[in-house]
């Protein structure tokens, strides 16, 4: 019978490698079990990255959608909400101006006029509200406050309207400023881009636009109408009682028939939310599927990680209690 002998420097070598070996493994084991990713992708995908790579590669594009998509969403959200608030505010006044007419003071008159110069002001407030530094209303312009100061149109209107010796004279005039192309709204109320924004891009092939400036028709006569009562406290027309009430009908019909126009263009916002919403949803199903495969790519299993680590923890203490019994053995403590 044959017995291959080790020497001790040999077994002393055998005994570090395999004590390096236990450790290593051991190390890469509570890693796995930390990230819960496997250490080794090469080995778990067979060397063959390329439906992880595409994973990845989605993944990837799909976060970046999912950054404009929050854009577009606030985006649009927040012109939703100024709409809202320029639709309350018009068809608001639209009815206090129509309910005073049965007055016969002036000093209600003089009241709600008052009024009509506070709400233009709040809806040019309105229409240059900006989000993330871009204005809602400016087009391409997104830098630029899309109207000039309500104080600065007013003054322009009346100095449009010097001369206007009629209530007819003075609705003409401020239609013209407001409607006819280069004239006062044109030249210097509009300071936002001819251009639309650009399209949203909300994912490889969808896009959506937002063409609402504050330009359009709609909001210019929702404008006009809302100067043309406040100017109807305008002192340099030196109007009587009965002129400003005829303004103040005017004025107030046209605002509640507009209300028609800003329920459609919210109506159209309104689907381009919806497309957002949709979309985002249709993403997330994406990503989160997309998530999933590559988890059972390269996840690595809680418990057969956990078992695995058990064992080489059991084998690493075998191996020390083995070497503290050779440690001590001699030829002296055996012939004794």
């Amino acid at each position: 019978m044959s017995f291959i002998q080790v020497g001790d420097l040999a077994q002393h070598l055998m005994m570090r490698r395999q004590n390096t070996f236990l450790k290593t493994q051991m190390t890469t084991l509570t890693q796995e079990l930390a990230s819960g990713r496997k250490s080794d992708i090469a080995g778990a995908v067979s060397a063959d990255f390329s439906v992880l790579g595409d994973v990845e590669h989605t993944l990837t594009l799909l976060e970046g959608h999912a950054m404009a998509l929050k854009d577009a969403r606030l985006f649009t959200d927040t012109v939703q909400n100024v709409l809202e608030q320029v639709q309350t505010q018009s068809q608001a006044l639209g009815t206090s101006l129509l309910s005073v007419m049965s007055a016969g003071l002036e000093e209600p008159i003089n009241s709600t006029i008052g009024k009509a110069r506070e709400s233009f002001d709040a809806i040019v407030s309105n229409l240059n509200a900006q989000v993330a530094g871009r204005g809602l209303f400016s087009g391409a312009a997104t830098q630029s406050a899309a109207l000039a100061a309500a104080d600065a149109m007013l003054s322009d209107l009346s100095t449009a309207l010097t001369g206007a010796l009629t209530v007819s004279d003075i609705v003409n005039t401020v239609d013209q400023w407001f409607m006819a192309p280069g004239d006062g709204f044109e030249s210097m109320g509009y300071q936002g881009a001819a251009e639309s924004l650009a399209p949203f891009k909300l994912g490889e092939h969808e896009t959506v636009r937002h063409e609402l400036t504050a330009d359009s028709m709609e909001l210019r006569t929702l404008l006009r109408d809302t100067a043309l009562a406040a100017l109807a406290g305008d002192s340099g027309l030196s109007l009587d009682l009965s002129q400003k009430k005829q303004l103040l009908e005017v004025a107030g019909e046209g605002l509640l028939t507009q209300q028609e126009g800003l329920t459609r263009i919210r109506s159209d916002l309104g689907f381009v939310q919806e497309r957002i919403a949709n979309i985002e949803t249709q993403n997330a199903a994406r990503r989160t599927s997309l998530q999933i495969t590559r988890n059972t790519l390269t996840a690595a299993d809680p418990f057969e990680t956990a078992t695995q680590l058990e064992a080489a923890q059991v084998q690493l203490e075998t191996l020390y209690t083995v070497t503290a019994r050779l440690s001590r053995l001699s030829l002296m403590d055996y012939l004794r």
